[in-house]
């Protein structure tokens, strides 16, 4: 089974709930972040938190290497694009099933759901872990 990553605010590669299962129970897996600079705009995100998360997505991306699991940054105009981005990759990459980490807030859960729409709408597993949770 071909599964995909939906790299969000966890850029972790251990104790990353949403990784770990899909390497588990895949035989082939990819990783995607996607990036918004209308998101960052929106929610006035500091230079260095941009900095932070470009530099974290470089570090992954050579350890998720060492694993043979790609990552690719997608850009978007905002989280209204993310379904059919991720749909594209789904179709282009023959994925089964799409893994991601929960986030917390009104406009990421609206997104989410629109996302799952999508994936049940086009027959996709999908699984999701509220990880960080107190």
């Amino acid at each position: 089974m071909k599964s995909l990553v939906w790299l969000r605010n966890d850029l972790r590669m251990d104790d990353n709930p949403a990784l770990s299962s899909a390497c588990v129970a895949s035989d082939e897996v990819t990783c995607i972040y996607i990036y918004s600079k209308e998101q960052i705009k929106l929610h006035n995100e500091a230079n260095c938190k941009i900095e932070f998360i470009i530099n974290n997505l470089k570090n992954l991306s050579s350890s998720l290497e060492k694993i043979n699991v790609p990552l690719t940054v997608i850009d978007s105009n905002g989280f209204s694009d993310n379904p059919s981005k991720i749909l594209d990759i789904v179709s282009e990459r023959s994925i089964s099933k799409v893994y991601w980490n929960n986030m917390f807030g009104t406009d990421e859960n609206k997104r989410d759901q629109e996302v799952q729409k999508i994936l049940i709408d086009n027959n996709i597993e999908y699984e999701n872990f509220d990880d960080q949770v107190v």
